[in-house]
Formats: structure tokens, sequence, C-alpha cells
């Protein structure tokens, strides 16, 4: 899906993990135009999913403990990416994945805020 991005606009990433197709196209003064083409890959980690939970817990996007009980498992974890532990990492993850589910049917979370963290998730777990 395209869309026209001028200069000073924000690119929101945010729950688009993978390779993304990045087209540019300057106009000079006289109309002149170049168009550049750029494959860009977007990661993500626990710790760019906790600053995502930061950022939709300021803006209201969870009800009760949810924001709580996310970061509590995002920093698990966290600590398991630092020490290469990849499979409690998986198995951590899996767990995520499930309190997404219990959040989203128990109507704590947005549906944004769902979304995003899902699509990172999965990227997680295809890794």
């Amino acid at each position: 899906m395209a869309r026209r991005i001028s200069r000073g606009d924000e690119i929101d990433l945010a729950g688009k993990p993978g390779e993304r197709e990045l087209v540019v196209t300057a106009t000079d003064k006289d109309g002149n135009k170049t168009k550049e083409t750029y494959i860009i890959t977007v990661t993500t980690s626990a710790t760019d999913m906790l600053t995502l939970v930061e950022r939709f817990d300021q803006d209201g996007a969870f009800s009760g403990d949810a924001a709580h009980l996310l970061k509590l498992q995002l920093t698990t974890i966290q600590q398991f990416e630092k020490k290469e532990a990849d499979e409690k990492v998986i198995k951590h993850l899996e767990g995520l994945d499930t309190l997404l589910a219990q959040q989203k049917k128990n109507k704590m979370i947005s549906e944004k805020a769902f979304d995003t963290l899902k699509a990172d998730t999965d990227y997680l777990l295809n890794q």
C-alpha cells in the first residue's frame, strides 16, 4: 500500500517488521524528478516491544494490569535474549502470544496495540 510522505513526516513502522520497499521521489525547483528505490529491513526485539508497551500505555491502550503483565513478560524475554538462550526466548514469546490473545479476548488491550505487538511477536517467533 503506497502513501505519499512529505519532508518532515514521520513513518511509523511499529508492528511492521520484515523487508519493506521504500520508494523516494524528489522533484527539484525546475520540475525534474528523480526516483530511487530502497529495500529496508525493519526489526524488533523485546527491548523495542517494551518501548512500544510504554508508548501504548501512555496513550491509554490498556486496562487493568495488562501493561504491567506485558512488561513483566517482555523483561523476561529481554533477559533471555541477552543470554542468547534461544529456547527460553521462544518459550516466553509463545507465552507472550497467549497473554496477548487473553488480553484481546478480555478487552484489556486496544486493537492497534494488539495488532502491533502481535505482529512483532510473530516476527520474533519466525526468526
